[in-house]
């Protein structure tokens, strides 16, 4: 849409000015002031457009995705394909969003749950993760651009709930690796039908409040 706007500006005032430039040029006598007038806005006219609409459309068309990225792209907000990472050149009315192929870490701070007499457990949780290059077209077509958020947190943090319940406060952290590995195998298992692979996760910084 934005391309469509800046064009039909584009024709509209350096069209106009082309026009005005000919016409100047046309009907002005051979050498008159005229003519010569006409011809200088006929000029600026063209390298108006060169700049303009020219400069404009080329540096919309021409996209450098980073290594280790792939490109979506969308046309008038709707996802129509993907591309891989380097040059890529897309219609100007088209735009991309990038997303990353490589691993990831991200941490997760004040996870919560309650041991089984419901005493309150507070750790963080580092997620590494990588999205399957060939899923991320159905990965944002179904869940969207915000994916991560809307996919990872809450199941890092229903998992840990489900897994520390079983255990009673004093049995929390001796249980820490068991607890860890189940909260782990259960994201592996849910993330993978998203195309996102779960390469590892540590629970840390344990902390069991007595109340």
């Amino acid at each position: 849409m934005v391309w469509f706007v800046s064009m039909a500006w584009a024709a509209v005032l350096c069209g106009g000015w082309l026009i005005v430039g000919v016409v100047l040029w046309s009907v002005g006598a051979a050498g008159s002031a005229r003519a010569r007038i006409g011809k200088v806005v006929v000029a600026l006219a063209v390298i108006a457009i060169l700049a303009w609409p020219g400069g404009y459309t080329a540096s919309r068309m021409v996209k450098v995705v980073e290594d280790g990225h792939v490109a979506i792209v969308y046309q008038h907000g709707e996802i129509v394909g993907v591309q891989g990472d380097g040059l890529q050149v897309i219609a100007p009315w088209q735009t991309i969003r990038t997303e990353s192929t490589r691993a990831e870490e991200h941490t997760y701070t004040d996870v919560r749950g309650f041991s089984a007499e419901t005493l309150d457990v507070v750790v963080s949780v580092t997620v590494v993760y990588r999205v399957e290059r060939e899923m991320v077209l159905d990965l944002y077509r179904h869940v969207g651009p915000d994916w991560f958020d809307i996919l990872t947190e809450p199941r890092v943090r229903q998992f840990f709930k489900a897994e520390v319940v079983l255990y009673d406060a004093d049995e929390v952290v001796a249980n820490g690796e068991a607890i860890e590995g189940e909260v782990r195998d259960a994201l592996v298992a849910d993330m993978e039908h998203f195309g996102v692979a779960v390469e590892g996760l540590e629970i840390s910084d344990w902390t069991v409040w007595d109340r």
